[in-house]
């Protein structure tokens, strides 16, 4: 019976101590475990803080595009503005160089006819010179009426709605 309780004991021994190294394992393991969980967690709020950076970036890069998208539209409104005043210019542009065109044909018809009057009342005396040149300016004048000048017209600028 000692024999046997001895055998027993030194079995509960060995069992006790692979009970030891196999709690010893699990407890390594566990802290291996532990240690992971945690790595894993601090790289989950990571990735969490980068989340929520690119949620500002997002936000903020909405906000710059709706303000760009914004500025645009100003802008092509502006240059819609702009391109109609330039038409504009370019219309009242060829008007004067028409008109320019036609005084200049015009000074050109008369420069002559200018020229023998000026010789002409050279060769007066001072009296008739007076006289002569009230009756060639009349003439000139029923010849070549002077040219009525039309207003120029004036554009309204249209109403823009307000666009988005």
């Amino acid at each position: 019976m000692l024999k046997e309780a001895l055998h027993k004991a030194a079995a509960s021994e060995t069992e006790l101590t692979e009970a030891r190294v196999k709690y010893d394992l699990h407890t390594k393991s566990l802290a291996e475990e532990v240690r992971r969980a945690k790595a894993f967690e601090a790289l989950v709020n990571s990735l969490r803080q980068q989340i929520d950076a690119r949620d500002e970036d997002l936000v903020r890069a909405v906000a710059d595009a709706r303000l760009t998208r914004h500025s645009l539209g100003q802008a092509l409104d502006t240059l819609a503005t702009v391109q109609g005043d330039l038409s504009d210019l370019r219309g009242r542009f060829a008007a004067v160089l028409e008109d320019r065109t036609r005084l200049e044909r015009l000074l050109a018809e008369l420069a002559p006819r200018m020229r023998e009057a000026a010789v002409y009342l050279r060769g007066l005396s001072q009296g008739q010179a007076a006289a002569a040149l009230g009756e060639t300016s009349s003439a000139l004048v029923a010849q070549n009426p002077p040219a009525v000048e039309k207003p120029a017209k004036r554009r309204s600028k249209s109403k823009r709605g307000a666009k988005s």
